[in-house]
């Protein structure tokens, strides 16, 4: 799960519904599923996922499904409990992740990240793609240079910088 929010930048929702057709093996993609504020696409997946991928739902995956629950499911992620909710799962990997790294908030906030380095690495068109943007708008509030080049302004501009002491 916590790949899908590094190197794709899922939201909680698009894990939650994540079906195992979604994943293309052989090309090394994902499809996520459009939805209400989000368009559909497809993003390439990283080598290193790849194994895990397969290891989850050859493996884990399918032991979950020996557990007793529902094995009728597509749903790529299941949860231990009986709901088809990925919230407690999810909590328990922030709280792992948040131990390791305390400057981690959330999962919004991995994704911000991410899409802000899409921005600056591939430009704002790309990282709007990738992140299933509907507006640019919504693209452009993850843009981090405005901040710094109001920074910039303000040390050369504050009456403060300009006195000699």
């Amino acid at each position: 799960m916590l790949g899908f929010v590094v190197f794709q930048g899922f939201m909680r929702s698009e894990l939650t519904e994540l079906r195992e057709s979604d994943i293309d093996y052989e090309r090394s993609e994902v499809f996520i599923q459009g939805q209400s504020r989000t368009n559909s696409r497809r993003l390439k997946l990283e080598f290193i996922q790849m194994q895990h991928l397969y290891d989850y739902q050859h493996k884990y995956r399918a032991d979950f499904l020996g557990r007793g629950m529902s094995t009728n499911t597509d749903r790529f992620f299941l949860s231990r409990g009986k709901g088809e909710d990925l919230n407690n799962s999810v909590t328990r990997l922030l709280r792992k992740l948040r131990w390791e790294f305390p400057q981690v908030q959330d999962l919004r906030h991995l994704r911000g990240s991410v899409i802000t380095k899409w921005q600056d690495e591939e430009g704002l068109m790309e990282a709007m793609v990738k992140a299933g943007h509907r507006y640019v708008s919504s693209t452009e509030r993850y843009r981090t240079t405005r901040y710094e080049e109001l920074q910039d302004q303000l040390k050369s501009l504050h009456p403060l910088e300009k006195m000699q002491f």
